[in-house]
């Protein structure tokens, strides 16, 4: 598990949240 604390958009430098968006989503 990853612990990014970004607020923004898949194209931040937080890959964390888009990965885990990803993993939700597929």
């Amino acid at each position: 598990m990853c612990v990014c604390v970004c607020v923004c958009v898949c194209v931040c430098v937080c890959v964390c949240v888009c990965a885990l968006i990803y993993w939700y989503i597929f």
